[in-house]
Parts: structure tokens; sequence; C-alpha cells
């Protein structure tokens, strides 16, 4: 449909003729057979496979820094829980336990 401005009608002269979406399906499926629909899909999915992968790669590196960065896991690189911390807990509790075990050790390292 987009070959119907009247721009790349007066430069390009498309051999086609559509009558909103449904008329471009019909003439695609007459023209084509029903697998016309999927003409070019092995092109989109030579796009679209490499962006999905590096979408999910940073959305799983971002996630893993900010769970991390609250205290459930020991690096922001490895999906491994810290050792004594519930995984339920709220990132205000995980705070609050961080701050009676480094009391509790500063205490300890006194000799009180």
């Amino acid at each position: 449909m987009q070959a119907q401005s009247p721009t790349v009608r007066s430069i390009m002269k498309p051999d086609v003729e559509f009558e909103g979406t449904l008329g471009a399906f019909r003439q695609t499926v007459r023209k084509f057979g029903i697998l016309g629909l999927w003409r070019g899909q092995a092109a989109n999915l030579l796009k679209v496979a490499p962006h999905a992968g590096i979408m999910f790669l940073i959305f799983e590196q971002i996630r893993l820094f900010y769970v991390w960065n609250n205290g459930y896991i020991v690096s922001p690189f490895r999906d491994i829980p810290r050792p004594g911390v519930n995984q339920y807990l709220t990132p205000e509790e995980v705070k609050e336990l961080y701050r009676q075990h480094w009391a509790e050790s500063i205490r300890k390292s006194r000799g009180e």
C-alpha cells in the first residue's frame, strides 16, 4: 500500500492498485497463492532474530544488575543467590538485614 503514494506512483510506476488492506490481501492471494502472504519472511527473520537476541541479552543483564544492586545475588554477572538472604524479602527488608548484619559485625570486631 506504500507503493500507492503520489510520489512513488510518478517515479516508480508500480503495477498494483489496492483498495485497502482487504484488497491487498485478496490480490496477493490471487497472484501468488496463500504462500504469497509469507513472501519475504526469510529476509525478515534474518533481521528480527539478531534483534530479539540482543534485546533479551540486554534485558537479562539489566535485570541481573538491579537484582544484584538490591542485594539478592552475589554478582551482577551471575544469577547465584546471596547466602542467608531470603529471596522473598522486599529490597527494603534486604537493606535492613544488611544494616543489622553490619552493626553486629562491628560490635563483634570491637569485642562488645
